[in-house]
This record gives structure tokens, C-alpha cells and sequence, in this order.
């Protein structure tokens, strides 16, 4: 009986340790999974927050895009606009030359035409009178 009582403390012992040992283990093993656990989770947060950021930044990128063709746009009806109206302004002012110069043309055309038919009618009239003496 004190062989087998022995045997029997020392089975006891040797169970009682190897209980507190997986104890400690488990614990151990417990507090890596629920670190690596935590870590996990910050990475993903890490993941989605750039993920978020990343979406903002393309809108962002995307609306400073359109408001710059828009502003291209804008600068561009203006300056075509301007160019128009100084086009318009052109055209108008050779237009008022050429009427000038036409209406001059017509005008000493009339007078050359006057003159001939005077000619022709052999008559005499103040007028003639005066541009034959040089007057």
C-alpha cells in the first residue's frame, strides 16, 4: 500500500502541475489569439479608413476635374464672345468703307452722267456757265 500511495500522490502531483501548466498555457495561447484578434481588427480599420479615404480622394479628384472644364468652358464662350463681337465689329467697319467708297463711286458717277446729259442737251445752265469760265 505505500508503493501504491505514492505512486498515487506522485500521479496526483504530476496531473496537478500538468493542470496548472495547460493553465498557464491556455492563458498564454488565450491572450496571443485576443492580441492577434485585436490586431486583425486594426488592420481591417486601417483597410476600410483607406479604402474611405481613397473613394474621397477620386470625388474629390472628379469634381475638381468638372469644376475645371467648367471653367474651361466659361473662358472659352468669353473669349469666343469677345472674338465674335470684335469680329462682328470688323466686318461691320470694312462694310461702312466700302458703302463710303461705293457712295463716293456712285456720286461722282452721277456727276459725270449730269454733266454728259447737259452736254448733250446743249444747255446752258449757271452751273455750267461757271465750270466753263473756271469758276
Amino acid at each position: 500500500m505505500g508503493r501504491d500511495a505514492v505512486e498515487e500522490v506522485a500521479v496526483a502531483d504530476d496531473t496537478a502541475r500538468r493542470r496548472r501548466v495547460f493553465g498557464i498555457r491556455d492563458a498564454i495561447i488565450l491572450v496571443l489569439l485576443a492580441g492577434l484578434v485585436v490586431a486583425f481588427w486594426q488592420v481591417q480599420a486601417m483597410a476600410n479608413e483607406r479604402d474611405d479615404l481613397s473613394t474621397q480622394l477620386i470625388a474629390e479628384r472628379q469634381a475638381r476635374a468638372a469644376t475645371e472644364l467648367s471653367l474651361n468652358a466659361l473662358k472659352y464662350q468669353v473669349a469666343s464672345g469677345k472674338l465674335d463681337s470684335e469680329v462682328h465689329k470688323t466686318i461691320i467697319d470694312q462694310r461702312i468703307v466700302e458703302a463710303q467708297k461705293q457712295a463716293a463711286n456712285l456720286q461722282q458717277q452721277a456727276e459725270d452722267l449730269r454733266k454728259e446729259k447737259v452736254r448733250q442737251a446743249n444747255c446752258v445752265t449757271p452751273k455750267s456757265v461757271r465750270e466753263a469760265n473756271g469758276l
